[in-house]
């Protein structure tokens, strides 16, 4: 047998991100006449929480129904003669923190040489892993204060463990 070059190869790539910028918003204002919508809105708050109150304490996990606490926030004041306009909201932007992330990417290969096809032939296998853990990611939850989901988060934002395998024949 003559002679076999073997090498093996891993790669990782990792994401932490301890949170996601998250700030509640009353609905879209409609301007007569006009069809954009402005959604620059910031929130109103009643002034009967901190900042440490604004979203429910416990795990991400626990509180996918109900992110923010509601009783912390309300409409904005009307603030139109026609009974439409209402004010920007009083609260800052980047409010509150969404959920965090951590999600682990691993790869694995390996090149053998095939010297018997061709003098500079080598086959690689590469396996991939994205999401290896299969730990949930959770999005933001709904921000928009007149909206029935309102604090609901219904999506993630990384999809399933994804694992891909290949072959790739340099010549």
């Amino acid at each position: 047998m003559g002679s076999r070059e073997l090498s093996w190869e891993t790669g990782r790539f990792r994401r932490l991100q301890p949170f996601n910028p998250a700030a509640p918003s009353p609905s879209p204002i409609r301007i007569p006449r006009m069809p954009m919508r402005i959604s620059e809105d910031r929130a109103q708050l009643t002034g009967t929480c901190t900042k440490n109150q604004l979203v429910r304490a416990g795990s991400v996990e626990s509180n996918l129904n109900g992110y923010f606490n509601a009783s912390c926030f309300t409409k904005p004041p009307v603030i139109g003669a026609d009974g439409i306009g209402t004010a920007f909201g009083n609260s800052g932007t980047g409010l509150v923190n969404g959920p965090g992330q951590a999600n682990l990417d691993l790869a694995i290969s390996r090149m053998q040489a095939l010297p018997w096809l061709h003098e500079k032939t080598a086959l690689q296998f590469r396996a991939e892993f994205f999401n290896a853990f299969n730990h949930p990611q959770f999005s933001n939850p709904d921000s928009n204060f007149s909206s029935p989901t309102f604090g609901v988060i219904s999506n993630t934002s990384v999809s399933a463990r994804v694992a891909q395998l290949a072959l790739k024949l340099s010549f």
